[in-house]
């Protein structure tokens, strides 16, 4: 799986555009356009291989990983760069409504989910935009979580911030 990054930049002179690549080794790398050599890569955090990558459309410093083993691991760059900050196994609800397991007491079934994408929902009564996942298993099924405001709101400057990390890294 490969997803470039959907606003970020590295730099404002060159258009040098982010982009993660999962592994099967259970690996993923932090790539930019302009050089063939990672500029970051993550590895054993996931308990398989890495079945997709998504970076969040309203924050530059959040992505998500998805591994063979249904967890999907949520990535925070300006709080820890090393690790992912959460690490959440996905389970088929056996009720309409559904949830993440680490807010979820309902009874859950073990399928396994072979893919995930995220998006923004049109903010509603002034509020601001909320960004989704949805969770595919193998049976069809198709769940979609509303992510907390931790995933989803973006802080002061963390464009900036993420890109002046970015570039530091390049140097290094």
């Amino acid at each position: 799986s490969i997803a470039f990054h959907p606003s970020l930049r590295i730099s404002e002179e060159e258009e040098a555009n982010p982009f993660l690549v999962a592994r099967g080794d259970g690996s993923v790398s932090l790539y930019s356009t302009r050089n063939a050599t990672p500029r970051r890569t993550w590895r054993n955090f996931a308990e398989g291989g890495i079945v997709s990558v998504a970076w969040s459309p309203t924050r530059p410093a959040v992505f998500f990983v998805l591994d063979s083993s249904s967890t999907i691991h949520f990535f925070l760059l300006l709080e820890k760069t090393d690790m992912p900050v959460l690490s959440e196994v996905v389970q088929l609800s056996s009720s309409p409504a559904s949830c993440l397991s680490v807010t979820c007491k309902q009874k859950v079934q073990k399928e396994r989910v072979v893919d995930f994408c995220v998006g923004i929902a049109p903010p509603e009564g002034g509020k601001s935009r909320r960004s989704f996942m949805a969770v595919a298993f193998e049976s069809g099924i198709v769940q979609v979580h509303i992510l907390l405001s931790k995933f989803n709101d973006p802080v002061g400057n963390e464009e900036r911030m993420m890109r002046e990390r970015l570039e530091d890294e390049s140097k290094t």
